[in-house]
């Protein structure tokens, strides 16, 4: 007998030893897309080298713009939803590490047991029970490092949100400038358009021009008042939204600024590999996979043995010492031994659980990774792109502008007619427009590179 005790002892010390050496190392990693040697050295897109800004939202020169971020981080309710979900990741890391320690429980009796020679017997007691598992192979340590992680990658995606917060909030505040400067291109637009109108009334009363011209000229004073209206709309939906960020009652009254901030010409991109330790996201992904390894560890130590001390300690009333005779007292102490001989599955099912989680961590943190890179790939190409376009677009309002300036003056002298100028008017009012837009997503594209890049604002 002492020999099969023997043999299951040293079998059982090899296995836990087994366990307790497989630690996180960067070889869980090795296989994924973004491991170092599968990372350019460079940026494939257009980009220039150099650290990446800390502060991005200083780069607009924006003062109004920065309240209103700071705003938007103290009063917007889905990032304090996220906050209290932080603060309840960490509560229950702190959990996790509790079980490691002695628990301490203190009890108390008040009853009455009877009467003796006419008098009451009460029971009053005191007692205090211990106890404290060992943590013989490292399964609560494991637990415990499976909760930290977790906290840590949720306090990151926390850091994350902050950050995402801000650039939505700075993006709303840029659609806003865009909707007014339509707005107020709309409305110089009609008031073009109804002089028009005067104008070709005048001179078909004067003989000057036929009555069709004012029938054109009334038919496009009408459609830039209906363009006049949409776009009104859409200022005021634009201003509701940003002050539902800010946690405001959407009453569409915001004040916004009027031009667009001056952008910095070149932003630098940092190197690829340092997104991996830069980006929020990144680094959570990473942090769960470390999380789901140690859960993993955790379920298989939970099929060996555990081992558990107990104590206690009781001291009764003097009345029933008396009644009882010499000291009834009572502390004991022992040591429990558990050991898994059958649970239908359980145990074994739970490893297999726990490592399918970390499978599905260690490809969440690969696609996480990937798509990173391919933000930054995106928005340094746009980055390009977009300027090359403003110039060329900028260019043609230029030209269109002269271009309608003089066609108004061949109507004017009866070369032409109203129609050619409302036509030309229209393209060039069509480019203003799409210029308009453009800005906006430029500046806009800015911001996406910033928080791809992994910049703090």
């Amino acid at each position: 007998m002492s020999r099969i005790v023997s043999f299951v002892s040293c079998l059982l010390i090899f296995t836990a030893c087994a366990l307790m050496k497989s630690e996180y190392s960067e070889e869980v990693k090795k296989d994924l897309p973004s491991n170092a040697e599968s990372i350019p050295q460079e940026w494939k897109s257009a980009a220039t080298t150099g650290d990446v800004s800390t502060s991005w939202l200083k780069t607009f020169n924006d003062p109004v713009l920065e309240k209103i971020v700071e705003e938007s981080l103290k009063n917007n309710l889905d990032l304090k939803n996220a906050q209290a979900k932080l603060e309840s990741s960490a509560a229950s890391a702190r959990l996790a590490g509790a079980a490691a320690n002695p628990f301490v429980d203190a009890s108390g009796t008040l009853q009455t047991i009877g009467t003796l020679d006419g008098k009451q017997i009460n029971n009053r007691s005191a007692g205090l029970n211990v106890s404290w598992e060992f943590d013989v192979w490292g399964r609560l340590k494991s637990e415990r490092q499976s909760a930290k992680f977790k906290y840590e990658a949720d306090a990151l995606d926390y850091e994350y949100a902050r950050q995402s917060l801000a650039a939505a909030t700075t993006k709303s505040w840029f659609l806003c400038i865009e909707m007014l400067q339509q707005t107020n291109l709309a409305k110089n637009n009609l008031s073009v358009a109804e002089k028009n109108l005067k104008i070709t009334e005048t001179r078909v009363k004067y003989g000057k021009s036929s009555r069709q011209n004012i029938s054109l000229a009334k038919a496009d004073v009408a459609t830039r008042r209906e363009k006049l209206q949409t776009l009104d709309n859409s200022l005021q939906q634009s201003k509701r939204a940003l002050e539902v960020l800010l946690g405001r009652y959407p009453a569409a009254e915001i004040k916004v600024s009027a031009q667009f901030p001056k952008m910095i010409e070149t932003v630098p991109a940092g190197l690829p590999s340092e997104i991996l330790d830069r980006r929020p996201d990144v680094q959570a992904g990473e942090l769960r996979l470390k999380s789901a390894f140690y859960k993993v560890k955790a379920k298989k130590l939970g099929r060996l043995p555990q081992l558990s001390l107990t104590g206690a300690l009781g001291i009764p009333s003097p009345m029933l010492k008396n009644l009882l005779g010499g000291d009834s007292s009572y502390f004991n102490t022992g040591a429990n031994f558990l050991f898994p001989v059958f649970d239908g599955g359980t145990r074994k099912e739970a490893v297999k659980i726990a490592t399918a989680e970390q499978k599905s961590a260690l490809a969440s943190y690969g696609s996480t990774a990937l798509t990173a890179f391919k933000e930054v790939e995106n928005t340094l190409s746009n980055e390009q792109v977009l300027k090359e376009r403003e110039i060329s677009l900028q260019e043609a309002v230029n030209e269109l502008e002269e271009a309608v300036r003089h066609r108004r003056l061949e109507e004017q002298s009866g070369k032409t007619d109203i129609l050619s100028v409302l036509q030309l008017e229209a393209q060039l009012n069509q480019n203003k427009s799409t210029l308009i837009t453009l800005k906006n997503l430029r500046v806009s594209e800015r911001v996406n590179l910033f928080l791809s890049l992994g910049g703090t604002f």
